[in-house]
């Protein structure tokens, strides 16, 4: 390479070796426009914390730009990472998903994106709370509800039929972030 960017620069960098074909490009998205655009210009999509129900819009998103760029997406790979905790005891499970989430629901792209996923009344209570300084809150505003649909909890039984779920709607390949504390 010879890049030298604002940045960013790199000067003679080469391979170590050169791969047979073309490495794949997947891009993260939320919302219409970034998965759209991710169909357009990737090979394959990456998304996490939506509902079961959320991804038939998201893959329809997806496929519209690829379709614009005139391919069929209809086979790309679908990433999704899961937060899944194996445990007999869910109530703490919830708890973790809310004290490690709850920031990201607050936050403006996230909090539409929950918003965009159904979570409306979570997504502002969320926002509200978070923006009064009041992180407990924030967290007590993600409903059992709300997590039992974006995190994978439970019993192993329970959270392979969950995993199976979202196999059966569209994602090709699970990525299993355990939750737990230690």
């Amino acid at each position: 390479t010879d890049f030298e960017g604002a940045t960013a620069r790199s000067r003679g960098l080469r391979l170590g070796w050169v791969p047979e074909r073309p490495v794949p490009i997947y891009l993260a998205a939320l919302r219409e426009r970034m998965l759209e655009l991710a169909g357009e210009i990737g090979d394959g999509l990456v998304v996490d914390l939506f509902p079961v129900t959320a991804l038939p819009r998201i893959l329809a998103a997806y496929r519209r730009g690829a379709a614009r760029a005139g391919r069929d997406a209809g086979r790309d790979e679908v990433v999704c990472r899961f937060q899944v905790a194996v445990t007999d005891d869910v109530p703490a499970a919830r708890n973790l998903i809310r004290l490690g989430f709850a920031g990201y629901l607050a936050q403006p792209v996230y909090n539409a994106y929950f918003r965009w996923c159904g979570f409306e009344a979570e997504a502002a209570a969320v926002a509200r709370a978070f923006a009064a300084g009041d992180r407990a809150a924030s967290a007590a505003a993600m409903s059992d509800a709300m997590i039992d649909r974006i995190a994978i909890l439970g019993t192993a039984e329970r959270c392979r039929e969950q995993l199976a779920e979202f196999v059966a709607a569209g994602v090709t390949t699970p990525v299993i972030a355990p939750v737990a504390t230690s």
